[in-house]
């Protein structure tokens, strides 16, 4: 932590907690989440430009944040930097009505970032992930989640590296398709999920565990030695409503439990209704349900069957 970061949570106790107490009371109520809830909010850098948001966002990171940021070469990285840095503090906050500025991060020795400040807030998980103009923030309550987002125009990707990273049965599925780049990016997303669920990093040797695609509304995963895990325990969720880019979120879930997954696009701090893209229950691998996103609004299918349409959810005013 840097030393004025750690100045200002010296002054906490005391003065901090006065800003925490007037932050709340002049913002909005904290919106609710659930403990079998995850909320995933996603924002487009290019979308931020108006000068007044900008120096909004600049003053609501800390010390090292923007010191971080100025050491970014072009301004772009320095301008996703700040947006990525602002939307995981506003999706923190939302759900909290702590102040943005008073949130405190740490980073395991293998590169995940957990909460340390305010105490309250410690139930909190959230996961981030950014590529070319699309941050996402997934937000849940005493859950592993694993977020990761990839633009589908990468020039640098070759068919080559499933042959690389992915199990042999992973690989072979790609070179079968005709259109392989996007179940390329299925496989990466979702691996780059587990991953980042298990919080281990790239420790864990990727082409040890198989994902099965082949139903795209129960995908399956399998582990090799020396990798263990418990495969009963973890749902994966593919998204892909976002023209040119590829999402994929893992989680845990316990037995017996029902999770809804819910995404929507903000423009922090301002966040919307998120509607519900998918319910998973446990312990059965199978989804009770999925929403498919659509123009019209999201349309629910059980098994297999279109069983309507919901009207488009309004944004919060």
């Amino acid at each position: 932590m840097h030393d004025a970061d750690r100045f200002l949570r010296a002054e906490l106790p005391v003065v901090a907690a006065e800003r925490e107490a007037e932050a709340v009371a002049e913002g909005s109520p904290p919106e609710e989440l659930g403990n079998n809830e995850i909320l995933i909010w996603h924002v487009r850098p290019s979308e931020v430009r108006a000068p007044e948001l900008v120096d909004q966002y600049e003053r609501i990171l800390s010390v090292s944040e923007r010191e971080r940021g100025d050491r970014f070469r072009f301004g772009r990285d320095r301008h996703s930097y700040l947006v990525t840095r602002v939307l995981v503090r506003t999706v923190l906050s939302h759900y909290t009505g702590i102040g943005p500025t008073l949130w405190s991060f740490e980073t395991s020795s293998y590169g995940r970032p957990a909460i340390t400040y305010p105490p309250s807030a410690s139930a909190l998980r959230f996961n981030v992930s950014h590529t070319t103009d699309l941050i996402a923030c997934a937000v849940a309550r005493r859950r592993e989640i694993g977020l990761d987002v990839e633009s589908l125009e990468r020039a640098n990707v070759r068919i080559e590296l499933a042959d690389r990273f992915f199990s042999p049965a992973e690989a072979a599925d790609v070179r079968s398709r005709p259109a392989w780049r996007t179940r390329f990016f299925e496989y990466w997303t979702l691996k780059e999920a587990y991953i980042k669920a298990r919080g281990m990093g790239l420790s864990l040797p990727i082409e040890k565990f198989t994902l099965d695609l082949q139903e795209p509304r129960d995908i399956r995963i399998s582990f090799a030695p020396p990798l263990r895990d418990r495969p009963e325990t973890l749902r994966f969720q593919l998204f892909d409503h976002l023209p040119s880019y590829m999402m994929a979120l893992a989680f845990r879930i316990a037995r017996q439990e029902r999770v809804v997954v819910r995404v929507g696009p903000t423009v922090p701090p301002s966040f919307g209704a998120a509607p519900a893209t998918s319910v998973h229950e446990g312990p059965s691998p199978t989804p009770v349900g999925s929403i498919e996103i659509v123009p019209e609004g999201p349309r629910v299918f059980l098994e297999g069957e279109e069983w309507g349409a919901f009207p488009p959810i309004a944004s919060k005013t």
